[in-house]
């Protein structure tokens, strides 16, 4: 079995189990819980001191389900590596400080067959927009298996006829992971995060990159959600400026659920 190590343990998140472990229940217990038959969320990525509040009240919501899901679709953008197309990893699992979190092959291929998807490790190896997923859905989950996609440029078409084609044959749960705007003044940012958040309520399909990071992924994920006639709602939000003193650099946060 081969399996990726963790890129951003000890940096994004903590490094101990027992420490991690601690983190996300001290997040967790921050949430409301709201009781929604939920399908999806939209969740932020950067380190959990930054947005680690807003994406646990959007992971409050899934550990309120009475069926728990077992088969995660992660959507997220590559940061440091360039990339056109869906992207998969060629791993059996990924691994973080919490323990192993399986990688399901078998829809790999399938998708790797159908030409949805190229393999690439290049482009995972150090990427932290999926990676920082997990501990938290090991927190709320005990039993899955992940499907991790990192998207480049690519077409809406494209990611509605991956997700389409994924959910015909089975009852995939989907994890869109995305910041929202970079290193804007405060004003400024919160501006641009408010006519973004209103968009992606609107279930918009023409985000730029300088609205989400995430805005081939959720672009196409929008569509597919508009066409299977799902509510999305915003549960929290914030930007880095609101939690330390750099005011004039800030990174803007949002979470969603789909039902």
């Amino acid at each position: 079995m081969k399996y990726r190590e963790p890129a951003v343990a000890g940096s994004f998140y903590s490094k101990s189990k027992e420490a991690l472990q601690s983190e996300l229940t001290s997040l967790m217990s921050l949430t409301t819980n709201q009781s929604l038959d939920v399908k999806a969320l939209i969740v932020p990525h950067a380190g959990y001191f930054y947005s680690g509040s807003v994406a646990a009240h959007a992971y409050a919501c899934m550990n309120e389900l009475i069926i728990k899901p077992k088969k995660i679709i992660l959507l997220g953008p590559n940061h440091r590596v360039g990339l056109s197309g869906c992207a998969i990893p060629s791993d059996d699992g990924f691994i973080t400080p919490l323990g192993k979190v399986l990688v399901d092959r078998v829809f790999c291929d399938k998708l790797l067959k159908k030409g949805l998807v190229t393999e690439n490790d290049n482009v995972h190896t150090w990427e932290h927009s999926l990676e920082v997923q997990l501990p938290f859905l090991q927190h709320c989950l005990d039993d899955f298996e992940i499907l991790p996609i990192l998207v480049g440029q690519s077409e809406v078409e494209k990611i509605t006829e991956l997700l389409s084609y994924l959910l015909e044959q089975e009852d995939f749960f989907i994890i869109v992971s995305s910041d929202l705007s970079h290193f804007y003044p405060q004003g400024k940012a919160i501006q641009i995060d408010n006519n973004t958040i209103e968009k992606i309520i609107k279930m918009e399909c023409d985000l730029k990159a300088n609205q989400a990071c995430g805005c081939h992924a959720l672009n196409g994920f929008l569509s597919f959600s508009q066409v299977k006639k799902w509510n999305i709602k915003l549960v929290n939000q914030a930007n880095s400026g609101k939690i330390n003193s750099i005011k004039n650099e800030v990174v803007g946060y949002a979470s969603f659920v789909l039902y």
